[in-house]
């Protein structure tokens, strides 16, 4: 069932805060902007972990599963319009972006390489980087995501396409703004049984996606971002086998048995093109496996953390 009470948050709620965790703005020169990091155990030995979100999401995402990952230094960033971080109006919010941005947050925290982790528009990035700049990639986790693109059925392409829609896609993120369960089932397309999460979860959820949908800034960065990719991803699928072929560093690629979003076939058949990589599905789980199931994306993380080679295995 989803939260007993579908209240509308106040206005002083609008403002997503924190959660307990040690946080920051880290500075960026490229578009004088900064973005909010969570860093978990920062003088912790061996190596980092870099996460990135998805479209629309941001670092809390991870909330579940970092936990179930000991004492390894974790870098959890709100990408650039969502989240805590500054929402510049004048960027091209595209994959190439989103790479800098990423990069030189690493830079500024003393990273020269990582695991990077993303989910979504997340994958999407750290594959981009394990591509442009392998020397910054230690290991690879793509959740739910990746540069091969999939293939939508025809009611999703159609709300995509309206999403697209100079005005209409604004008018459409706008309209949720006064209807608090409209919002919230706006969420359930990315979960295999949003009503299966803690109550705890569907609370937060409830007034997560009001924050979202009350930023201006968001609403511009959420709707460039899609527009910026879905033109960007379709021209990076020639020569896609050939060069993700010659990614050389342990992949672990894991989906959500019931995902609608990323399909798990295409992300089983984006693993097969990495000889290093290892397929692994999630039960019962849609496309946020990282809050439908944090143990199950934990234990995948850990063992791309220590595996030196796979190919294409289903686990």
């Amino acid at each position: 069932f989803p939260p007993s009470r579908m209240e509308a948050i106040k206005p002083h709620e609008r403002k997503m805060q924190p959660l307990s965790l040690p946080s920051k703005m880290v500075p960026l020169k490229w578009m004088r902007t900064s973005v909010f990091v969570y860093e978990l155990n920062p003088n912790a030995g061996g190596e980092p972990m870099v996460f990135l979100h998805g479209l629309g999401d941001e670092a809390d995402t991870w909330r579940h599963v970092t936990p179930h990952l000991g004492d390894r230094r974790l870098i959890l960033m709100d990408l650039p319009g969502f989240g805590r971080s500054d929402k510049p109006a004048d960027a091209e919010y595209h994959v190439g972006f989103f790479t800098g941005c990423t990069l030189e947050m690493m830079d500024s925290l003393g990273i020269d390489k990582a695991i990077l982790v993303g989910h979504s528009l997340g994958a999407q990035i750290v594959q981009w980087i394990a591509l442009t700049h392998p020397d910054r990639v230690t290991r690879l986790c793509l959740l739910g995501g990746g540069l091969l693109h999939p293939e939508r059925k025809l009611m999703d392409r159609i709300a995509v396409s309206l999403l697209q829609t100079p005005g209409v896609g604004e008018w459409i993120y706008n309209g949720l703004r006064k209807d608090p369960k409209a919002a919230y089932d706006s969420l359930r397309a990315c979960y295999g049984n949003l009503d299966a999460l803690p109550e705890q979860d569907k609370a937060f959820l409830l007034k997560r996606v009001q924050q979202r949908v009350w930023s201006d800034g968001q609403r511009d960065a959420f709707l460039k971002t899609l527009r910026c990719v879905s033109r960007w991803l379709p021209k990076r699928q020639d020569g896609l086998l050939r060069k993700l072929n010659g990614i050389k560093c342990p992949v672990a690629v894991a989906c959500g048995e019931v995902d609608g979003v990323y399909q798990p076939e295409i992300a089983q058949e984006m693993a097969k093109m990495m000889p290093t990589a290892k397929f692994h599905s999630i039960a019962k789980c849609g496309h946020n496996i990282q809050q439908e199931d944090p143990t199950g994306v934990a234990r995948v993380l850990l063992s791309c953390a220590v595996t030196k080679s796979g190919k294409g295995q289903m686990v």
